[in-house]
Formats: C-alpha cells, sequence, structure tokens
C-alpha cells in the first residue's frame, strides 16, 4: 500500500502534489466484491502510528511471532462482508501476530472484590486482561466500558468492565438529523430492565431498509470527557478515516475518505 520510501513533507511549495504529498495515494484493485476490505484497509494505511509500526518493522522486536491459524476465515471468497465486522476481525489478527504474550497462563476466574473501589476493580480487570492479550495494537485500539447493574428492590449495585474494540452506536430516530453527542448519550443512557428491553423480531425486520438519518459530527475535537470515568483527563479526538457504505442492507458499495497522515489533505478511496 505505501512505497517503500520514507521521504516526507514539502519539497517545493510551487508544486502542491509533491512525494510526500503523494505517499500512499494509491488504488487497491477489487477482485469481486472487495470494496468492504479495499476501504477498511485504506482507513489503516491512514493511520500514522500503525502506518510507521509497521514500515520500521518494530513490530518484529521483542517478541515472538504467535502464528495464530485462522482457519480459512480470512479468505471469504467474494461474497459481500460488513466492513466493520472485517475490521475487528482484521485488527484482532494484527494484534494475535504481535501479541506480546507469548504464552498466555492461566485465566483467572475468581471474582473481582467488591470492596475495591470502581478505579480499582477498573485497573484489576484491565491488568487481567493484558495478562492474555498486551500489544502495540491493544495500546491503540482498545478501550474499557464499565456497566453498572442496580437493583430496584435492594439498591445493591454490581459493577463490570469489559474490553471493547469498537462502539455501535444506536441511532435513537428513523428520520432527520441528529448529532454526534445524540447517538453517544443514547448509548450511555440509564435503562430499565423489565423484560421489555428484549428485542423482538418481526417477519417484515430482516427487510427493512437503512436508515435515513443525517448525523453530523466534528472533524476535529470531539469532545468524549463526558462520556469517560470520573477525573480523567480530557478527551479530545480528531477524525481522520471514514469507510461509508452506498446502497442497501443487501447490496451496495463501500468507499473510504481519509486524511493523509502527512499532507492533512483528504482524499476519496474508491477502489482503484
Amino acid at each position: 500500500i505505501i512505497p517503500d520510501d520514507d521521504s516526507g513533507g514539502e519539497r517545493n511549495i510551487i508544486k502542491p502534489l509533491t512525494h510526500g504529498r503523494t505517499l500512499g495515494l494509491n488504488g487497491l484493485k477489487n477482485i469481486g466484491n472487495t470494496c468492504f476490505m479495499n476501504s477498511v484497509i485504506q482507513c489503516l494505511s491512514n493511520t500514522r502510528w500503525l502506518l510507521e509500526y509497521l514500515r520500521k518493522d518494530a513490530y518484529m522486536r521483542g517478541h515472538q511471532h504467535n502464528h495464530i491459524r485462522h482457519e480459512g476465515a480470512l479468505i471469504k471468497g467474494y461474497a459481500q462482508q460488513d466492513a466493520q465486522e472485517f475490521l475487528r476481525y482484521l485488527l484482532e489478527g494484527l494484534h494475535e501476530d504481535v501479541n506480546r504474550v507469548a504464552e498466555k497462563p492461566k485465566p483467572i476466574l475468581t471474582e473481582i472484590d467488591e470492596k475495591l473501589s470502581d478505579n480499582a476493580k477498573a485497573q484489576e480487570s484491565w491488568t487481567r486482561y493484558l495478562r492474555m492479550d498486551n500489544s502495540k495494537i491493544v495500546d491503540n485500539f482498545v478501550g474499557q466500558l464499565k456497566s453498572t447493574l442496580k437493583c430496584t428492590h435492594c439498591g445493591h449495585c454490581s459493577v463490570t468492565f469489559d474490553p471493547f474494540w469498537d462502539l455501535s452506536l444506536p441511532i435513537p430516530q428513523r428520520t432527520g438529523q441528529l448529532r454526534l453527542s445524540q447517538c453517544l448519550d443514547s448509548f450511555t443512557r440509564e435503562e430499565t430492565l423489565d423484560g421489555d428491553e428484549k428485542p423482538r423480531f418481526s417477519p417484515t425486520e430482516r427487510f427493512r431498509g437503512k436508515l435515513n438519518v443525517t448525523i453530523d459530527f466534528p472533524i476535529e475535537g470531539l469532545d468524549m470527557s463526558l462520556y469517560g470515568a470520573d477525573n480523567v483527563a480530557p478527551c479530545r479526538y480528531n477524525l481522520y478515516a471514514i469507510s461509508n457504505h452506498s446502497g442497501t442492507t443487501y447490496s451496495g458499495h463501500y468507499t473510504a475518505y481519509c486524511r493523509h497522515p502527512y499532507a492533512g489533505t483528504w482524499h476519496e478511496y474508491n477502489d482503484s
């Protein structure tokens, strides 16, 4: 994807498309419904730290290769696939290849002490996770979700902490326009579990089309501190890649919009 040339930056401001600005601007051939894969790979190739990590062969040092067998799961033929599922599977595969844990220890099956503070529980849960899965991929792509279950009768609270690789946000309305913060609010909103929260399916459910909702989101300075733990440092994020799907739930096409990791310019990637 990226030419083997470490020269970057502008050498001639009179000609804006110098080598540093075009480095990595390559299309990927569609070999039969593989736009989902091309879109994800373009997003990852514009992930600057991952790009430099792989190009400098940093992953070759300080660990043993685990050679995890995927049993053909990455060789999926020519069928259409979901880009989010592929992204998750590819990241997990990359992680396993550079996992700092060469031989995984026996899992700790005991419950975390309820008397600990939430911060201590979170740290212990994260420490247990890193005993099995610890890599540069985890450092940058994996987070932790806190879930609290409170009994409405006795008031007892049960708190759990789980790792996550991605977030699937709900869209709280079927038409119109939303802000990303509204989707995050819906994701973190308190729910009453009275039995009615169970998903229901009807014969027409699987034929429902995509939601026609426009979601407004910031390109720079997305503030996630409102959704983080107490007393954490400001959590602001800048957008650099989008995997975009057009079409229906049964067919369509994936493209990508990515911000060049060095030039800072946005480009559309549409297969080759």
